[in-house]
C-alpha cells in the first residue's frame, strides 16, 4: 500500500526563490487592492456591468486577508491574485451572457438533489457514482473554471474549454504535489459547489487553499441569500443550451447555509451524508496545510488543526439545529452513513432512489458498478496524518461533537488516542 506524504513542490521553492529577489528589488507584483484587480477584470474583458455590488464587501474583505493574514509567499501573492482575476472577468461575461440571452433567466431548475455533509464523509465518492446516471447532470470542474459562454450540448464533449482546464488543474498537481491523491482533480471530474458560490464572492473556496480567518468568521455570520441566488443563476447558464433532466450537487459548506439553500430551491432533495467526526478533523487539518503551505511562507499545523475543528463543530451543530427546527422527519431529506456507503455503496444507491423516487436504470446500475470496479478506495495511496499534529486532541472533539453525534446516531470508528489515521 502506497503511503501519501504531503510536501511542496521543489518548483514553489524556485518560484518564491525568484520572488524573494524581485521583493528586494522592490518591483511590485501580484497586487492585491479592489480598485486594481476590478480594473485589471474590466480591461480584460472590455465588459463594465458585474451585475451588482453586493460582492464588492466580501471581496474588500478577502483581499485584505490575503494581504494581512495568509503570509502569502511569492507565488501564493500571484495566484492570488491571478485567480480573484479570473473569477471577475468571468462574472462580467456572464452578466453579458445573460444580457445578451434573456432566455436563460427563464430556465426553471426542477427538484435539484444536495449533497451536503462534513468533509470526508463519501460526500465525493456519492457524487461521483451519482454522476454515472446519465439522467442526472452534474456540474464539471472545466465548466465551472469556464462557463462562459453557456456550454452546447452538442459540443459538450469536445470543447476546447476542457483541454484548458485540464492544463490549469495540472498545475495545481505541481504546485501542491501527490494533491491528487486526497482529492483528485480533473477537468472532467464533478465539481463542488463552492466553485458555484465563488461568483458571488460568499464561498468556502478561499479559505481552503488560503490562511485567512477573518474573512472566514466574517462569512459564517451572514447571510448567504445572494449566494444562492447567484448559484440558480449558473445553474441556469449552464442548462440553457444543455438540457438537465435532474441537477446532481454537492459542497460540505451548504452545512452553514441549509436554510438559504431549501428558501432558494423549496424542491431541493438533500443527501446528508454522516461519519465519525475524529476521522474527519485530522484528514481535513491535513488537507489545508497541504494547500495553504503551497501559498504561503509560514503555516501553522495547530492554528490550523483549531481552525478546522472549530469550523467543522460550528456546520455540524448548524445542521443540528436546522433538522431539529423542521420538527418532524422530512421526506426530501437522507441520512447516509459513511460506513454504509463503503461496505455496500449499491445498497445505499438503490435506496437513495426508492427514497427520493428516481428510476434506477440499468445502465446507470452498470456503468455505476464499473466505476466501483474501477476505482477501489486508497487506489491513489492511502493519506495517512496524526491527530497530535494539528493539537487535535480526541477526547476532547469527541466530547465536542456529541450533539451532532448522538442527534444524528452516528457512530465511533476511531479509538480515543492520538494515534496515526488513514481514512
Amino acid at each position: 500500500m502506497t503511503t501519501i506524504t504531503l510536501r511542496r513542490s521543489r518548483l514553489i521553492d524556485a518560484a518564491n526563490t525568484i520572488g524573494g529577489v524581485l521583493r528586494r528589488a522592490r518591483v511590485t507584483v501580484g497586487r492585491l487592492e479592489v480598485s486594481p484587480i476590478l480594473d485589471i477584470a474590466r480591461r480584460r474583458t472590455g465588459l463594465e456591468d458585474f451585475g451588482d455590488d453586493a460582492f464588492l464587501e466580501p471581496l474588500e474583505i478577502l483581499l485584505d486577508s490575503y494581504r494581512n493574514e495568509a503570509q502569502l509567499s511569492f507565488i501564493g501573492q500571484i495566484v492570488a491574485q491571478q485567480s480573484t482575476i479570473a473569477l471577475l472577468a468571468d462574472r462580467l461575461r456572464l452578466v453579458e451572457d445573460r444580457k445578451r440571452n434573456p432566455e436563460i433567466a427563464r430556465e426553471h431548475i426542477d427538484r435539484p438533489v444536495f449533497i451536503v455533509g462534513l468533509p470526508r464523509t463519501g460526500t465525493t465518492l456519492l457524487h461521483t457514482l451519482l454522476s454515472q446516471d446519465p439522467a442526472n447532470r452534474i456540474p464539471l470542474t472545466w465548466e465551472l473554471m469556464h462557463p462562459s459562454p453557456p456550454p452546447a450540448r452538442s459540443t459538450y464533449e469536445t470543447d476546447a474549454r476542457i483541454a484548458r482546464a485540464q492544463r490549469q488543474t495540472k498545475w495545481l498537481e505541481r504546485l501542491a504535489p501527490r494533491f491528487r491523491a486526497i482529492h483528485p482533480v480533473h477537468a472532467r471530474q464533478p465539481q463542488e459547489c463552492v466553485s458555484i458560490l465563488s461568483y458571488s464572492l460568499l464561498s468556502s473556496q478561499f479559505q481552503t487553499m488560503f490562511w485567512i480567518p477573518t474573512f472566514e468568521a466574517w462569512l459564517e455570520d451572514q447571510d448567504l441569500s445572494t449566494g444562492y441566488r447567484w448559484h440558480r443563476q449558473i445553474l441556469q447558464h449552464l442548462q440553457c443550451r444543455c438540457p438537465a433532466d435532474r441537477w446532481v450537487l454537492k459542497a460540505p459548506m451548504h452545512l452553514f447555509a441549509l436554510d438559504n439553500l431549501i428558501a432558494e430551491y423549496p424542491d431541493a432533495r438533500i443527501i446528508q451524508t454522516h461519519r465519525d467526526p475524529l476521522m474527519v478533523l485530522g484528514s481535513v487539518a491535513s488537507l489545508s496545510e497541504a494547500l495553504q503551505s503551497a501559498f504561503s511562507d509560514s503555516t501553522d499545523p495547530l492554528a490550523i488543526g483549531t481552525e478546522v475543528a472549530d469550523r467543522w463543530l460550528e456546520g455540524a451543530n448548524r445542521s443540528v439545529r436546522f433538522r431539529a427546527g423542521l420538527g418532524k422527519p422530512a421526506s426530501n431529506i437522507l441520512d447516509v452513513y459513511f460506513q454504509d456507503l463503503q461496505t455496500d455503496p449499491m445498497a445505499v444507491i438503490r435506496g437513495l432512489y426508492s427514497h427520493f423516487d428516481m428510476e434506477l436504470s440499468s445502465q446507470a446500475e452498470t456503468r455505476m458498478n464499473s466505476f466501483l470496479a474501477s476505482n477501489p478506495r486508497h487506489a491513489r495511496g492511502r493519506h495517512v496524518y496524526d491527530l497530535a499534529d494539528f493539537g487535535i486532541d480526541p477526547h476532547e472533539q469527541h466530547k465536542r461533537f456529541t450533539t451532532y453525534r448522538e442527534y444524528f446516531g452516528v457512530k465511533p470508528e476511531l479509538a480515543l488516542t492520538p494515534a496515526v489515521c488513514a481514512p
